[in-house]
């Protein structure tokens, strides 16, 4: 993957990142279709190289940053069964003052499943770097901050109720 990153064609930031990918006997659960786990593994895979291709990996690390996966949510519609190639379609979908959102999107024919990201990024110390000065530094000032769909900022607000009950249940 670090190869095929590495010489492949660039990518800038907002552009899609396809990728074909075949379902192997390893892949599989008991079932017999793809276990859900390999979704989000691919799905890092791909992340990965499409950081890698836009630059935006390159310039993390020169400055001693690092992604890190703040949530993730997947729906899944159908089985990816043995030997069926499917494309996973990686994009980056908008940010807002804490974290990059990205989508991950497979499809065999027909829509297969849908993973969501939230992603943080952090400096030394822990520290956290914000969306916007980086995309500042990326050269990507001019787009606007927050390209967020309602879908995603329902999906905020759910996992924000979801943390704030059980911490008041955990106060029982």
């Amino acid at each position: 993957m670090f190869l095929r990153a590495k010489f492949g064609k660039s990518l800038a930031i907002w552009d899609n990142f396809t990728r074909s990918f075949l379902v192997w006997p390893n892949d599989l659960d008991v079932y017999g279709h793809m276990n859900n786990g390999r979704y989000l593994t691919i799905a890092d895979l791909a992340r990965t190289e499409m950081m890698i291709r836009t630059g935006f990996w390159k310039m993390l690390k020169k400055r001693g940053f690092y992604p890190v996966l703040a949530g993730e949510t997947v729906q899944f519609r159908r089985s990816l069964l043995l030997f069926r190639r499917f494309t996973l379609r990686t994009r980056l979908v908008g940010w807002d003052q804490h974290f990059f959102y990205m989508e991950h999107y497979y499809h065999c024919g027909r829509p297969s499943a849908l993973v969501m990201v939230r992603i943080r990024v952090i400096g030394k110390g822990a520290r956290e770097v914000t969306p916007q000065s980086l995309m500042h530094d990326f050269g990507e000032s001019g787009l606007e901050p927050e390209r967020m769909n309602e879908v995603l900022k329902l999906w905020n607000d759910s996992t924000r109720l979801h943390w704030e009950e059980l911490e008041r249940g955990s106060e029982n």
